[in-house]
């Protein structure tokens, strides 16, 4: 049975929301996402001739859309990181794709969390997550923990957020994350089919757009994000350079002067020693200009 969500739209609320999925392999991302759809009218079942198809072990980035209590969700499903095949840096090259594919923006980056023990492993994927795409994307940050019955015991379904909130407390690393976050953060059963926990979810998420004032990520604060990030290692990369070309330009201006001896008049010796040196720098410069240029090009697409 389809239980279909009632949530009262707000006179504040987006008429679309949109949305990305960010976790590592085997954290429910893919769950949650059916979870979410299957909260809306236009959801049928797996056999059934539906137009939504969503498949575990998400290898690229995945989009669906629906409508949900008079709003329109788009959900972005991404790979999942620590993969057992494939570098993180490698997945996150398609999961930044997610951004695009949320055209114009994701109004929310759901980090879905399927344990609350926070272990090094996820403490790296967060990392890497902030790394790639910006501390500032944590403005626009979700903490979903997933199986939901597997954290809590029966007893304490009933009052899930006033426990995992005790929880988080207990681990420093993860009240830091979840602080980053804005405190925001919700528990999920993925096997559950009872919309309501879709409608808090949802309601979160309105909340937190409103206090972004509507605003989203965008793929030019990705790039500016990632030019910024990649600022010191060029400057690092290019005074290292100029360096080497400068001792290279200097060497050949002396084996130049060395061998052409008594050919070339004293004042030109020296005029050749810096020619060679400044040859060599503007060589450098040039160089690395055009791997400067190429790498840009290679992030636009």
């Amino acid at each position: 049975m389809n239980f279909i969500s009632k949530r009262k739209k707000s006179s504040t609320q987006l008429s679309q929301l949109r949305i990305v999925l960010i976790g590592r392999v085997g954290a429910g991302k893919t769950g949650l996402m059916k979870t979410i759809l299957r909260s809306s009218k236009d959801y049928k079942e797996p056999d059934s001739e539906s137009h939504l198809c969503v498949c575990s072990n998400t290898e690229k980035c995945h989009k669906e859309k629906v409508e949900i209590d008079n709003q329109e969700v788009v959900v972005v499903d991404t790979p999942g990181l620590c993969h057992y095949e494939k570098t993180d840096e490698e997945v996150m090259e398609e999961v930044k794709r997610c951004v695009s594919l949320a055209s114009p923006g994701p109004h929310a980056f759901l980090i879905v969390l399927d344990e609350l023990k926070f272990t090094v492993e996820l403490q790296n994927m967060v990392e890497f997550v902030w790394k790639t795409f910006g501390k500032n994307a944590a403005k626009y940050a979700l903490v979903v923990f997933t199986h939901k019955h597997e954290l809590l015991d029966q007893s304490e379904l009933g009052k899930a957020d006033e426990i995992i909130k005790d929880k988080i407390k207990e681990n420093s690393q993860l009240q830091q994350f979840v602080s980053e976050c804005g405190e925001r953060f919700i528990a999920i059963e993925n096997t559950d089919w009872n919309s309501s926990q879709v409608t808090d979810l949802l309601e979160k998420l309105n909340d937190m757009v409103q206090k972004n004032n509507g605003k989203y990520y965008t793929v030019k604060m990705l790039q500016k994000w990632q030019s910024e990030a990649k600022g010191p290692e060029t400057r690092q990369k290019i005074k290292l350079a100029i360096y080497i070309c400068g001792l290279v330009g200097a060497a050949g201006g002396f084996v130049a002067s060395y061998f052409v001896g008594n050919v070339i008049p004293e004042g030109a010796k020296e005029l050749a020693v810096v020619g060679a040196v400044v040859g060599g720098v503007i060589g450098c410069v040039g160089i690395v200009a055009f791997g400067l240029i190429k790498d840009k090009i290679c992030s636009i697409y």
